[in-house]
């Protein structure tokens, strides 16, 4: 269900009438630094990422992801603190997996904006028109 080269710790799950969360930590031991590309392995913080995922069951799915964030030690690199970074499966200052995000990418470009964002509605993973049209269009750039 999780993107393979995620490499986790422990997952809990809930569940109400309309969504289910995971909970997950990721464990991986080092990430690099988007800038000098150099790998930071000593931790500064952690933080909490909201990532929406298809849907299971017509009920929402929430992943918050447990990320964290590590020390540059190049001292060459002006960002001396960094987010860790994963492979394939979670962008970079993405709400949605990569997965959700082509579906209704698929959505939008067959049928547009605010039938995209109806048709969203219907399958499970309700966005706004204007969330539809930026899919596309972050596509195409």
């Amino acid at each position: 269900m999780f993107p393979s080269e995620l490499k986790i710790k422990k997952i809990a799950a809930s569940h109400g009438d309309t969504k289910i969360v995971f909970t997950i930590t990721s464990i991986q031991k080092r990430s690099n630094c988007p800038l000098c590309g150099k790998y930071g392995t000593h931790i500064h913080s952690h933080y909490t990422r909201n990532l929406a995922d298809l849907p299971i069951s017509g009920k929402l799915v929430l992943l918050q992801l447990r990320a964290r964030n590590f020390f540059c030690y190049n001292k060459s690199c002006p960002r001396k603190v960094f987010t860790e970074r994963f492979s394939l499966g979670i962008l970079p200052y993405a709400r949605r997996l990569c997965r959700s995000i082509d579906v209704l990418r698929t959505i939008g470009l067959e049928v547009g904006g605010n039938k995209g964002a109806l048709i969203s509605r219907i399958v499970g993973s309700p966005v706004s028109s204007s969330t539809m049209l930026r899919l596309v269009w972050t596509y195409y750039i």
